[in-house]
């Protein structure tokens, strides 16, 4: 590897670091010190079982925090390759060494090229990060700050959530991992296409056999009403039943899909089309959820593309006033495509919806790159 391509590159890493760091410490500072009562509060009650207040203080925030940052970092790389970028370039130019380089004989295109081969490794390691990093996290980032104070501080109530048959699924606790999934004081309402309730079904806790797809009831019985002559209730209560599992397309990962929109966005590919077949769950999202994660990588590397010709410059310039205007087009072309990443447009096809941002900011990025003067 040439010295210049060896210079670059390890600046570039640099900057890199640097704006990564200073972006993650002032995010999880902000939003501590905003949210700060939530921590204290949940510190106290768990303070006992993890060895103290300042301990269980400690312990809970960096549990909470660290899968936020690496969840932040995915959706934040594009915009901070950006950013290295601009201050290796910036700081380039304003020692004088761009026109050194040119006066070398060396083209503008030749000295992005590092740069962009760095940004695009950068932006192509999301991809595995996605599926194998942030999907054994997914049950974590799911967590709203209230959950932290609950007695188990990772895990959910489960109010009235309803499966494809119509039946109501309440639990006192939910528990999505590691490990089996487990519920807690479980109550089924069993209920036909109209809405009649036929049976309740009582469990004190409940497994999830992944092998069957059943939860598996422990201490579970079932109650079916028995009815009069006049359609009524009758008034001695009928005997209890034996219920050992109960069938239902409420997966452990559909309830935290259920419980939370951003859930589906967390798991793995192979997870997304086990999601896909069940009919819980709208398969156009997923569809869309699954092209936006390929759509992303490409569109945060045209962005890329799209800041270059502001910084690679071979005159002297206001590097401030180009900065400015990098950072305008930047963010806004970094904004619509995470929107459309989120958001699917309801007037097309989930596909082109997800590959929308790409159409629109390839032929943007082509015309910028012209405006390299080399």
């Amino acid at each position: 590897m040439p010295t210049l391509d060896r210079y670059i590159i390890r600046q570039y890493l640099i900057n890199f670091a640097i704006l990564l760091g200073v972006l993650m410490t002032l995010f999880v500072l902000v939003d501590f010190v905003a949210t700060m009562d939530e921590f204290v509060q949940a510190a106290r009650r768990h303070a006992h079982d993890l060895g103290g207040f300042l301990p269980a203080l400690v312990r809970i925030s960096v549990d909470y925090y660290w899968p936020v940052v690496i969840r932040l970092f995915g959706m934040v790389c594009g915009l901070v390759v950006v950013g290295a970028m601009g201050f290796t370039y910036a700081a380039m130019a304003r020692q004088g060494e761009l026109i050194a380089v040119l006066t070398g004989g060396v083209s503008l295109y030749r000295l992005a090229a590092p740069v962009l081969g760095v940004g695009i490794a950068v932006n192509l390691l999301l991809l595995p990060i996605q599926e194998f990093v942030i999907p054994p996290l997914a049950s974590k980032l799911v967590r709203d700050k209230t959950d932290l104070k609950r007695e188990a501080y990772r895990s959910y109530t489960i109010a009235y959530l309803r499966d494809q048959n119509g039946s109501l699924l309440t639990a006192q606790r939910f528990v999505p991992g590691p490990g089996t999934p487990t519920m807690q004081g479980v109550t089924v309402l069993v209920r036909d296409p109209n809405g009649k309730a036929l049976k309740r079904i009582r469990a004190s806790q409940a497994l999830w056999d992944a092998d069957h797809q059943v939860w598996t009831l422990v201490n579970g019985y079932a109650v079916e009403p028995t009815l009069g002559r006049d359609r009524t209730l009758a008034a001695q209560p009928p005997e209890p039943v034996i219920q050992s599992i109960f069938e239902t397309s409420l997966t452990p990962e559909v309830i935290l899909a259920r419980r939370a929109s951003a859930y589906p966005r967390l798991v793995s590919i192979h997870q997304l089309l086990a999601l896909a077949a069940n009919t819980s769950v709208d398969r156009s999202l997923v569809t869309h959820i699954m092209h936006s994660r390929f759509s992303g990588v490409v569109v945060n590397i045209l962005i890329l593309l799209l800041g270059l010709p502001f910084f690679l410059v071979r005159r002297p310039a206001n590097l401030v006033m180009l900065a400015f205007y990098a950072a305008a087009a930047c963010i806004t072309a970094w904004g619509f495509g995470l929107m459309l990443s989120f958001y699917s447009v309801p007037a097309i096809n989930p596909v082109a919806s997800a590959w929308l941002a790409v159409v629109v900011l390839l032929p943007v990025s082509a015309i910028s790159l012209q405006f390299i003067e080399t």
